[in-house]
């Protein structure tokens, strides 16, 4: 998180750079709408409720979506940093998270003893 606050002050003059740490941000507060999302969705189903608590967990869920859409449309329309990395820092820091978790899982050690 200090590289993302750091970058751009170091080298504000390359677009894909402010974009790379934009898009990583980004990334960052969709993960952790995600899981609030995903929290509140598991809490509504062992509740067992019907009525108002799903209304909630859809519109929150749309509402995340448009506001990543707009952040994303309003960028490559105003061209205030790169577009390729903006994409690049939305999509690859999950992906590494991904990577390691599926290989921590391959090759974790477990003593049985």
């Amino acid at each position: 998180m200090l590289a993302c606050a750091v970058l751009p002050v170091a080298a504000p003059w390359r677009s894909e750079l402010v974009g790379f740490v934009v898009g990583a941000s980004l990334s960052m507060i969709n993960n952790w709408l995600l899981a609030n999302s995903i929290q509140k969705l598991v809490a509504f189903v062992l509740r067992q409720g019907r009525e108002f608590g799903q209304v909630l967990y859809i519109t929150g869920m749309i509402v995340r979506w448009f506001l990543i859409f707009g952040v994303l449309v309003y960028i490559a329309w105003t061209g205030w940093c790169g577009l390729l990395g903006l994409l690049a820092g939305y999509f690859i820091p999950p992906l590494l998270v991904l990577a390691r978790l599926i290989h921590f899982l391959l090759f974790a050690r477990v003593d049985y003893s």
